[in-house]
């Protein structure tokens, strides 16, 4: 009878020790699965938030395009403006050229020469900072605005000229 108590007292504390592990291993695979779950939340997450991420950057490219394209339009206008500014004023002094004569008509035939020369110049300046995008805009731009400073300059000359006759 003893070793029969004994077996039985084997085997419940074998059996105890087989159902704790048991419990043990369950216990750490519902662990792993929590973990596991919580891993890939965090990823959806930081999914979420990398696309939203992209989606404000790119709302703030979209705007800051729209705002250099808005002032690059303004520019052009800007400078399509003052060569048309430059033709009247051109147009004016034209009218007293044509009223010159003498030594005075033939130093401001030479002028007008020099301003014809210069309004190609900022036309086809204008026409190279309309066409231009990206870096290469600035630097069209400011060859058109010294291309209309020259001819206003030329156009000013001239009429002052014309006008100590």
């Amino acid at each position: 009878m003893r070793t029969c108590l004994r077996s039985i007292l084997a085997g419940l504390l074998l059996g105890g020790t087989l159902t704790g592990a048991a419990a043990c291993k369950k216990s750490a695979q519902d662990q792993a699965v929590a973990a596991k779950t919580e891993a890939a939340e965090k990823m959806d997450e930081a999914a979420v938030a990398a696309r939203d991420a992209e989606a404000k950057a790119a709302a703030a490219a979209k705007a800051e395009q729209e705002k250099v394209a808005t002032m690059v339009a303004d520019v052009r206008a800007e400078l399509g403006k003052g060569l048309d500014a430059a033709d009247q004023k051109w147009d004016t002094v034209k009218d007293k050229l044509s009223k010159a004569t003498g030594k005075v008509k033939q130093d401001a035939d030479a002028a007008a020469a020099e301003v014809a020369k210069r309004r190609a110049a900022a036309a086809d300046s204008l026409a190279a900072a309309r066409a231009a995008t990206g870096d290469a805009f600035e630097a069209a731009k400011l060859k058109a605005q010294a291309d209309q400073a020259a001819l206003s300059e030329a156009i000013d000359s001239l009429e002052s000229s014309l006008d100590k006759k």
